[in-house]
């Protein structure tokens, strides 16, 4: 019994020795490089992101580019070319990460205008009347700065949003520095004032001066100026149109895209990486890079077509307006809200991946929605058409050829499911629902 027991105590020993070595070994490994790779892959993707935002958005605010183009270039040329800034960044990787970071090239997904000017009493109208971009203009950065040698003078800045809502500030002169009128905020020379970001010479201060909100867009933003209150400002917005009333209007970049190689001692791989300069961006659900552009709609007549084969991210708004035509066709891809008085055809294996609020004939012929359909005027589905939302209608909703809609049907008036067609939701009419050759898999209320 004694030799039993000894041999039982050392096996438990035993056991006990092996689990201890085991954990050590795991909290080895866990420590190491490998352990680190979720967070330092995090780490390099946002100075990645930082270190391109800061030089494009330098570039917008700093450089003299009269076409989109030459900007382009200067920014390739900015981060890949003489300046070595991609060699730089590639050599802090290698000697600081597990992963070495190359930036093989780089491009322009959406353009912004740029206007850096003189202070003056002007109202910058940001609205684009004749484009389908937005109504309105999305506003990056927004910045004024007193010349500290020759200025004296009150100045009053305004912002309107899209909703009519506005937000007013009016610097002082003092004599001796600034103040912000109704705010307890003064500040001595030299003064520049960030409206997006409420600093003040790159200082937050509570202060009443974010004027701007990055997920809003403006109708307008207001320069008063009072005697001689000398120095400039600089505006970023949104989109490649011109804005009204500026003469001198530069060409920037709202978000960019970088081919990126990581190479560690296992693997080496190339992805692009959308950089936003300004908020978050606007990124598709793809997770794909729009190749594809909205300059072209100008929805005041005629008919447009999105890009052939590419991908355009565009709100496409026209409240007035009729006889023309939006055609989402050739294997192109858009990705926004439509709302106009026209048609909308989406054909030819296009995809629209947005809400469609409101079209004059919804026609969907070999080709997909994927969101939800609000409208008041007649839907036609046909020759594979697909939608993967909810579809609601004041007028007839009819389907054919083996259409396809993933969520439930509400028509006003009739609804007719044919050619081997398919509902998977419910369908639901104020009129009557009719199956000839189709299939519902949820309720039928008529």
């Amino acid at each position: 019994m004694l030799l039993v027991g000894a041999i039982t105590l050392a096996f438990i020993i035993l056991g006990a020795v092996v689990v201890y070595n085991g954990v050590l070994a795991t909290e080895t490994v866990a420590s190491g490089p490998t352990g680190q790779t979720g967070p330092g892959a995090k780490v390099t993707n946002d100075e990645l992101e930082d270190g391109l935002g800061g030089l494009a958005h330098r570039g917008n605010v700093n450089w003299d580019n009269s076409s989109g183009g030459s900007y382009g270039n200067a920014l390739e040329t900015a981060i890949t070319g003489d300046s070595e800034y991609a060699d730089s960044y590639l050599n802090t990787t290698v000697s600081s990460r597990p992963t070495a970071t190359r930036i093989e090239t780089v491009d322009v997904v959406m353009e912004a205008r740029v206007a850096t000017n003189s202070i003056g009493n002007e109202s910058v109208d940001l609205m684009n009347n004749e484009s389908a971009i937005n109504t309105t203009r999305h506003v990056g950065h927004f910045a004024l700065e007193f010349d500290p040698d020759d200025s004296d003078g009150d100045i009053t800045v305004r912002s309107v949003n899209s909703s009519g809502g506005t937000k007013e500030v009016t610097i002082a002169d003092s004599g001796s520095d600034y103040t912000i009128q109704s705010e307890p905020c003064s500040m001595s020379q030299p003064v520049r004032i960030d409206f997006v970001r409420g600093t003040i010479n790159g200082t937050e201060r509570e202060c009443g001066l974010e004027l701007i909100d990055p997920d809003e867009s403006y109708d307008e933003v207001e320069l008063s100026q009072g005697d001689d209150a000398d120095g400039s400002y600089e505006l970023v917005v949104k989109g490649d149109q011109d804005i009204d009333g500026i003469v001198d209007v530069d060409y920037g970049a709202w978000d960019i895209a970088a081919d990126v190689t990581y190479t560690s001692n296992e693997v080496s791989y190339t992805r692009l990486q959308r950089v936003p300069i300004y908020g978050e961006g606007s990124q598709n659900p793809f997770g794909l890079v729009p190749n594809g552009f909205c300059d072209n709609l100008n929805l005041t007549g005629g008919s447009t077509t999105i890009d052939d084969g590419k991908i355009t991210e565009c709100d496409i708004k026209k409240a007035d307006g009729s006889g023309f035509t939006v055609d989402i066709a050739d294997e192109s891809t858009l990705v926004g809200e439509v709302e106009i008085d026209g048609d909308l055809d989406i054909t030819d294996e296009s995809t629209l991946y947005g809400r469609v609020i409101r079209a004059q004939n919804i026609d969907i012929d070999d080709g997909k929605l994927i969101g939800d359909i609000n409208n008041k005027e007649s839907i036609t589905m046909d020759n594979g058409a697909k939608v993967s939302g909810d579809i609601s209608s004041d007028k007839t909703i009819s389907m054919g050829t083996n259409s396809v809609v993933r969520g439930d049907i509400y028509s006003k008036k009739d609804v007719d499911i044919d050619g081997g067609s398919v509902v998977y939701g419910d369908v639901t009419a104020d009129g009557t629902v009719t199956v000839n050759d189709g299939t519902v898999h949820g309720e039928i209320n008529d």
